[in-house]
């Protein structure tokens, strides 16, 4: 027990030899480097050098003072390693001795070969064991030296190899970086469902994530480089397209898209002299493109130019800075957009609300409250869409078929009401003006419309007026609507309640059609047909409508090609009121089905309001007509003028006998429709021949 071991009694090989001791303060003359000569090579392999304890300081021995290592000598630059391996380290240096005076290094002194391990003692071993000598207590930082220049280790990586993360060194952005940002933004802005929930340090990570996963290791960034790349990029483009904006405002004819590009550049080099020439022009290739590009600069546009500002750290959705009082939103989410159809849904029930107390909440005598205004309207538009039974509501809507078909009844007169003066009014002189100019690309100058009837069936007419309501070829009661309609499908005139014995001539008798033409109250309408003026407009009808000046009908049987072409034109626009009565059957079905109510009236109402709803729709998707534009031909041929007296005014019995002697004049009848059958002979004749 007291003999010590074989691995005690003597050190192993490379064991380092005892430490020097403690220095309190540097000599003076130990900062100054050494000459050339100290500056000694590492030993042959066969006698390795032995460990440098100033060198390896070990954790326990955190006092040691290490002396700096000084800079090399041009002698000592010539000197090369003479040994690769783990063990050489090519020139080093030693601190001196300082023993008896001497200058030499510590392992040198006194002549003592410190390479032979026995020389050192039994018992010597460095603190903290031999492994402490491998053990790097740098920080990550720390440039670690091998007979080289210092490279610079990759921060929070321990390997350093392979492909390396990026370094402390700034990365310039390249082009093609600039594309893949601007991509990733588009792609994280585009989706207003996944990215409109996100809050701006989310959205931005996303985006860098994108970003870092199409882009090399070594060249990835962080948020804040995106976002503030991203800021330059968006204020820099922005601008340009002020500037390709103003540019093309000067165009001249003649020029290219490459001139157009090259004004705009000096545009913007003229009113941002400071901040540079423009370098983003790849990135505005892209962006002009894009439809979100283009939403962010309609609302830069609305604002003011002292509100516009450029920044990335406002609202996801914005991406730009506007005040509390102009805001503005991204299109809204799934959550969102719910919300805003409730809303709306709230809004449009409290205008039918406002009409009437019926359509609000409302309490019984006990304090219960009835149904919701929103139950009520829902079951009368399923009912007018749908053509569902009122009995069949109970089910979705908790409504019972008596209270079902009260909301049918009242909802119709609410909306007739309330909507009936604008939706079912006659043509302003701004309507007789676009129907005459669409009207007369179309080859009828001085066309207000067609005329037609449609029939609907009462499946529960009184058996006392069957009689009245049964037509022959028919075979069931029916009640008639007689309606004008235009080539977007909008009725402008709706006469509904003749029973269906009658026939369009009759229907046309009773009709207020002509009402406001008689008494002087609707719009003049002048137009030029082959050289001859007139002063009266015209529907196109079929063939029971009578020869006056205020209807055109086709030739029957026609013969040569000019009334080939005529029957063919005419035949083709009188399609309009069929279409349009295609289209209100498809939409509101209770229309296309027979009548279920007992009522006249309330069958009446109904008619009506179906046809209000669908002017509606018609005004809400209507877009502009295209007008086809002839230049050998007169332009303004159709003029639309005011009213020949003011509404309301005392009538003169004279003044409407020779109205309506001028609207059934049979002899103009039939001089514009020759003047007609030669205007679209010279027209269409070579699509004709074609």
């Amino acid at each position: 027990m007291g003999q010590q071991s074989k691995w005690t009694r003597a050190p192993a090989p490379h064991e380092a030899p005892p430490p020097a001791p403690l220095l309190t303060s540097p000599p003076a003359h130990l900062l100054v480097p050494p000459p050339a000569h100290l500056l000694v090579s590492p030993a042959p392999k066969s006698a390795p050098l032995p460990g440098i304890p100033s060198a390896f300081p070990s954790k326990q021995r955190t006092s040691t003072w290490i002396p700096p290592r000084p800079q090399e000598s041009p002698a000592a630059s010539l000197q090369q390693p003479s040994e690769s391996g783990p063990m050489a380290q090519g020139p080093c240096w030693a601190p001196p001795a300082c023993i008896d005076d001497s200058t030499s290094p510590w392992y040198m002194a006194g002549n003592i070969d410190y390479s032979d391990p026995q020389v050192w003692g039994v018992d010597s071993h460095p603190s903290g064991g031999y492994l402490s000598y491998f053990q790097n207590t740098a920080g990550p930082t720390q440039p670690m030296h091998n007979g080289s220049s210092p490279q610079p280790v990759n921060v929070g990586d321990d390997t350093n190899g392979g492909d390396c993360g990026r370094t402390e060194k700034r990365l310039l952005w390249t082009k093609q970086e600039d594309l893949r940002l601007v991509s990733a933004w588009l792609n994280n802005s585009n989706d207003p469902i996944q990215s409109n929930y996100k809050k701006n340090e989310q959205y931005w990570k996303d985006v860098t994530a994108v970003y870092n996963s199409t882009t090399p290791k070594n060249r990835e960034r962080l948020v804040k480089q995106v976002k503030d790349r991203f800021g330059r990029i968006k204020k820099r483009v922005a601008w340009f397209c002020a500037s390709y904006k103003e540019a093309s405002a000067l165009y001249a004819s003649g020029d290219s898209d490459a001139d157009l590009k090259k004004r705009a550049m000096q545009t913007y080099e003229e009113d941002h002299k400071k901040d540079g020439p423009f370098m983003f022009e790849h990135c505005w290739e892209i962006l002009k493109k894009e439809p979100k590009w283009d939403a962010y600069l309609e609302r830069l546009e609305d604002l003011e130019p002292d509100k516009r500002k450029f920044s990335v750290d406002d609202e996801v959705g914005k991406h730009s800075t506007i005040d509390d009082d102009d805001e503005d939103e991204r299109p809204s989410g799934g959550k969102q957009a719910k919300e805003k159809q409730k809303r709306k849904r709230k809004d449009e029930v409290c205008i039918i609300g406002e009409w009437s107390p019926y359509f609000t909440y409302r309490a019984d005598c006990s304090g219960r409250i009835g149904l919701s205004p929103l139950q009520k309207c829902t079951a009368a538009m399923r009912m007018l869409a749908y053509g569902t039974p009122a009995d069949a509501l109970d089910e979705y809507l908790k409504i019972g078929k008596c209270t079902a078909l009260e909301c049918l009844d009242k909802f119709a007169k609410g909306v007739i009401e309330v909507f009936g003066g604008e939706y079912l009014r006659r043509p302003t002189r701004e309507d007789v003006e676009r129907l005459l100019q669409v009207n007369e690309s179309r080859g009828f100058p001085g066309m207000l419309g067609s005329i037609d009837c449609m029939h609907w069936r009462w499946e529960k007419c009184p058996l006392a007026w069957r009689g009245q309501f049964t037509r022959g070829d028919y075979g069931v009661p029916m009640m008639i609507l007689e309606a004008v309609a235009s080539q977007d499908l909008r009725i402008w005139h709706a006469f509904f309640g003749v029973a269906g014995s009658n026939n369009d001539l009759n229907v046309l008798n009773q009709s207020p059609l002509f009402f406001d033409a008689l008494k002087g109250e609707a719009p003049q309408v002048q137009f030029s047909v082959n050289g001859n003026e007139y002063t009266t407009g015209y529907y196109l009808a079929d063939g029971i409508y009578p020869e006056w000046a205020a209807f055109m009908k086709t030739i029957p049987l026609p013969q040569i090609d000019k009334h080939k072409l005529f029957a063919k034109k005419q035949e083709g626009a009188r399609k309009d009121v069929e279409r349009a009565f295609g289209v209100l059957q498809s939409r509101f079905t209770i229309v296309r089905r027979p009548a279920r109510l007992w009522k006249r009236k309330s069958v009446g109402r109904i008619m009506r309001a179906c046809v209000i709803l669908h002017n509606m729709i018609i005004e809400d998707e209507r877009e502009q007509a295209k007008i086809h534009v002839d230049l050998n031909e007169i332009p303004g041929a159709s003029f639309a003028l005011p009213p020949e007296v003011n509404v309301g005014g005392n009538l003169c019995f004279a003044d409407v006998l020779h109205r309506k002697a001028t609207i059934r004049a049979r002899p103009q009848h039939a001089q514009l429709k020759s003047d007609l059958v030669e205007h679209i002979w010279h027209k269409f004749q070579n699509s004709h021949h074609n």
